[in-house]
Formats: C-alpha cells, structure tokens, sequence
C-alpha cells in the first residue's frame, strides 16, 4: 500500500512540475532563459513520471533551444512508449518539424503526408501548413501555395494558414489572392503585424 502511495505521490508532482514547466514555455516561448527553465522543470517531472507527453514537452523545449540531436531523442523516447492515437500524431508533428530543420527534408514531407490520413490526428492544417513552409524553403512557392490552400480549406479561421497563404501568392505575384488573405489575415487578427507590414509593401508593389 505504501509503495502504491509512493507512485501515486510521484505522479502528482511529477503533473505539478510539468505545469510549471507548460507555464514557462507559455509567458515567453522565444526567450532563451525562459526555454532552460521550462527545461529544468520538465526534467524533474521526468525523473518522477517518463511519461511520453513529458518526453515531447522536452523535444519541444530543446527543439527551441537548437538542440537538435538531443531534441530528437526526447521525441524518439515518447514515441516508444506507444502513447494515444491523438497525442502520436501531435509529437509526430513535431519531430517532422526537427527534422526539416535538421535537413531531413524528405522524412518530414512524408510523416506530414502520413498525418492527412490519420484520422486520429485532428489538426491537419498544422501539418499542412508546416509542409507548405518547408516548400517555402525549398523555393517551390507554387506547391507551397497549394499546400497552404487545402490548410485554409481544412480550416477557415487558422490565420496561419491564410499568412503563409499570401506570403506565397506574393511570392508567386498573385497579388490579389495575397491582399485578400492578408484582409483575411486582418479580420481575424486586427493587430498582425508581419499581415499590416506585408499589406504595406504590396500596396507599394501595386
């Protein structure tokens, strides 16, 4: 009974390190002290609990932090753990976005690609819209177009979806279909300041 306490101890602190760890990450993701803290704190809800949600969490935080080969080991522990349909397909997401990074641009494409047919998975246009940001990079803004397309087909109201969208019909000088995102962009987001700075430079292009 006492070692069944003892677990069940563990696991609740683990929890609470866990939440301040998320806390961290979600007052400033981009800050690097913010990152080792988070990091600090998801270590020690991993020592109590390897839970794989706590092992993507850390992927994550080194993923930010650039610590790409550790990163992926956070990623590759969670997965191995067999966790739920949904949250595979989450950390999934994330480890294609390591590995874009990384310049395993061709693994990436395919788990994203793998993602649109998972039906477990319920965010398709994330996937979507970081396949058409590697596109992007890669300087096929034309398959970046239509990837970003079936993002806003998928999901109206994803203003990441209608950004990138017009970020690659400037690219392609569809400069309607980019002015009309960028209002999209606006409409639901009045205060976007890459969408406001983007309206600017095409109102000079016109």
């Amino acid at each position: 009974m006492a070692s069944a306490c003892g677990k069940k101890e563990s696991a609740s602190a683990a929890k609470s390190y866990f939440k301040m760890a998320f806390a961290e990450l979600s007052q400033d993701g981009h800050d690097r002290n913010t990152q080792q803290r988070a990091l600090s704190y998801v270590n020690q809800a991993l020592a109590l609990n390897p839970r794989p949600e706590y092992h993507a969490f850390k992927g994550t935080v080194l993923f930010k932090l650039g610590d790409l080969v550790h990163g992926k080991e956070s990623f590759q522990a969670a997965l191995h753990q067999n966790p739920a349909e949904q949250l595979r397909g989450e950390i999934m997401n994330n480890y294609a976005c390591l590995l874009a990074q990384e310049g395993e641009g061709k693994r990436a494409i395919a788990i994203w690609q793998s993602l649109l047919h998972d039906t477990a998975y319920q965010t398709p246009e994330v996937a979507l819209v970081n396949l058409g940001k590697l596109h992007m990079q890669q300087g096929d803004a034309l398959q970046a177009q239509a990837v970003f397309q079936q993002a806003v087909h998928c999901a109206p109201s994803y203003v990441d979806a209608h950004f990138y969208l017009a970020m690659a019909a400037q690219r392609c000088k569809e400069y309607a279909l980019a002015r009309h995102e960028l209002t999209t962009v606006l409409y639901l987001e009045p205060m976007h300041l890459d969408a406001q700075a983007m309206m600017r430079t095409l109102s000079i292009d016109l």
